[in-house]
């Protein structure tokens, strides 16, 4: 019942010598319940029949594909037919063995196999049963599956052809990266129409694709040339230019539309431009003579936008204090009166006043020949003498 005999260089005719043919290497294939015979046969001479050999099932040695995957599909789409793969022993039984069989892309060039799990399978009874398997990348190059488990020999699969399939969705060839704010992006956004796999589907061109900024805290505007947030297809890719944003933060996305077909970028960051301005975050509250403020000055350094110029870290901003007409002389003390910004902040720490007034006091701060900012005003009282 398909069972094959093969024996060492071949099963005949092989020539006696002295009346006696001896054959070497002998041995069938396939394991079953009711023993084989062998059958010797020369010409007209009586045909002589062995007496009966039984075959079992062996060792687990080797791999095979039991059901081969479909020899064409297109791209991230599942295969038609889906691989499965058998644990034999050397005659090609199927041995009851429960390990784990792995899928791999014989000759991945990039591409990627997804299967609802690529392994280690457990195999059921010697047999591993894959699901769910796709390949991504079109390819004129046929690609073949290779299955592994331990030590068994492997086993590689028929050729598979992944073509390109239709439009499902969009992808950022060229996502924007990192830049600072109001600034054109280093990576002008490019989007393709591309199948299941992320292939780009040339040919196809469109009224075109629509750029916004995700939703996200806090929200920023987005900006491109001539405030064209929609750009035409043309062979599959839509190219922007002159994209920038306004506010700054972090994690921002893109989103791209275009119809049904949707994608989103890469995340990126927008960092402050160059500082125009300052600004107290947090003012003295009121307070007693030589006692640290409660609240100590923080300043930061504001772009054209009011983002936080974060790329500053080498200014130096000096405090001073305003002084009201009385008391006369009074000091502001501060662990450092001068303190250089680090991201475009500068965090003051020790500060205080050593003379009550009844009039309110400011600070002030500066630095060399640019822009300077004033606190909230705050009154400074002497301590109570029980």
């Amino acid at each position: 019942a398909g069972a094959a005999l093969s024996c060492t260089p071949n099963n005949g005719p092989r020539a006696a010598v002295a009346g006696v043919a001896t054959f070497v290497g002998c041995d069938i294939n396939l394991a079953s319940g009711t023993a084989y015979t062998l059958r010797a046969v020369d010409g007209v001479l009586t045909a002589a029949t062995s007496t009966g050999i039984t075959v079992s099932i062996g060792a687990a040695t080797q791999l095979a594909f039991a059901t081969q995957p479909s020899a064409t599909a297109t791209g991230g789409v599942d295969f038609a037919q889906q691989p499965v793969v058998v644990i034999t022993d050397a005659g090609g039984n199927t041995v009851n063995n429960t390990s784990g069989v792995t899928l791999t892309i014989t000759t991945p060039a990039g591409a990627t196999l997804g299967c609802t799990n690529n392994g280690p399978l457990n195999a059921t009874a010697g047999i591993a049963t894959f699901a769910g398997c796709d390949i991504d990348l079109a390819s004129t190059t046929p690609y073949t599956l290779h299955a592994a488990d331990g030590v068994l020999n492997t086993a590689s699969s028929n050729a598979i052809t992944i073509s390109v399939g239709p439009a499902t969705q969009l992808g950022f060839t060229l996502s924007p990266t990192s830049t600072v704010s109001n600034t054109d992006f280093d990576a002008q956004p490019q989007v393709a129409v591309e199948d299941a796999g992320g292939n780009i589907v040339t040919g196809t061109n469109s009224g075109g694709v629509t750029l916004n900024v995700t939703a996200h805290t806090p929200a920023s505007n987005l900006t491109c040339t001539g405030s064209t947030l929609t750009v035409a297809v043309v062979d599959g890719v839509a190219t922007f230019s002159g994209c920038s944003m306004d506010i700054a933060g972090t994690e921002f996305t893109l989103t791209a539309n275009d119809g049904p077909l949707t994608g989103t970028s890469t995340a990126f960051d927008i960092t402050g431009g160059a500082a125009v301005s300052m600004q107290f975050t947090a003012s003295p509250g009121a307070s007693l003579t030589a006692t640290n403020f409660a609240t100590q000055p923080v300043v930061r350094l504001l772009d054209a936008v009011g983002n936080v110029a974060t790329n500053d870290n080498t200014t130096v901003i000096a405090l001073d204090l305003t002084r009201p007409s009385g008391p006369t002389g009074a000091v502001l003390t501060c662990s450092s009166v001068a303190v250089t910004v680090v991201a475009g902040v500068a965090n003051f720490a020790g500060c205080s006043v050593d003379r009550a007034s009844t009039v309110n006091y400011t600070l002030s701060s500066s630095f060399t020949g640019a822009f300077d900012a004033v606190s909230n005003p705050f009154v400074v009282t002497d301590p109570v003498i029980p």
